[in-house]
């Protein structure tokens, strides 16, 4: 998906966060109407499955697009912030057959020394972004970090990500059994913090893109 424009990244964003509040909504009611037991333990492990999935999918598709706007600026490293340049070497390094090959550790040295001022930053989005099937916290500390991006206001109460979604999502995901009623938080409020923290990752890419943070200091 090539986003040669601001506003197409940010169509992408909205439109990529709306569908998914929808279905998290949807969910929720979903629990909210079912009856006391069986099923409503069914549909609360459904939603924590779901919450997670527009989690990680959103801020995958979120980080992508920002990324294909950046390649698509088509700049050269050495105006890029070295997150983008540490992001080119690992593509490098990847993508030669052999890093033992004398010839092939030339590329890459050739690349650090002197490419950075004639190669334009391009790669494979999709392979930019790893959430590691576990999105926790650390984990997108490490997606900001490659996009050049703090973290700090997503960190601040990290319990809702770490304590209750990644928790509660992997028990299911492991086949352990969650009850409605041993719950100690509310599943609607967590749903309302995880869109909450997506609104805010949502705004922290198009900032970024808008004042062209990608660009050197």
């Amino acid at each position: 998906m090539k986003v040669k424009t601001l506003s197409h990244l940010e169509d992408t964003l909205d439109s990529e966060l709306a569908w998914r509040k929808k279905e998290m909504s949807l969910v929720i009611s979903n629990l909210t109407s079912a009856k006391e037991g069986i099923s409503k333990d069914h549909y609360l492990r459904v939603a924590f499955l779901l919450i997670y999935a527009h989690w990680e999918g959103y801020i995958k598709v979120a980080s992508q697009t920002y990324l294909e706007y950046v390649i698509s600026q088509r700049l050269t490293y050495d105006v890029l912030k070295s997150n983008f340049l540490a992001t080119g070497l690992l593509n490098h390094l990847e993508n030669a057959p052999s890093v033992k090959n004398i010839k092939h550790k030339k590329e890459i040295i050739d690349f650090i020394l002197n490419g950075s001022n004639i190669t334009k930053f391009y790669g494979e989005s999709a392979k930019m972004i790893d959430a590691e099937s576990n999105l926790n916290i650390d984990v997108l500390e490490k997606i900001c970090l490659s996009l050049g991006m703090e973290i700090t206001t997503l960190a601040a109460d990290k319990i809702w990500i770490d304590s209750r979604l990644l928790k509660f999502r992997n028990k299911i995901a492991h086949g352990d059994k969650v009850f409605y009623s041993n719950l100690d938080f509310s599943i609607e409020e967590l749903r309302d913090e995880i869109q909450k923290f997506l609104d805010t990752y949502r705004n922290m890419i198009s900032n970024a893109a808008v004042m062209k943070a990608f660009l050197k200091e």
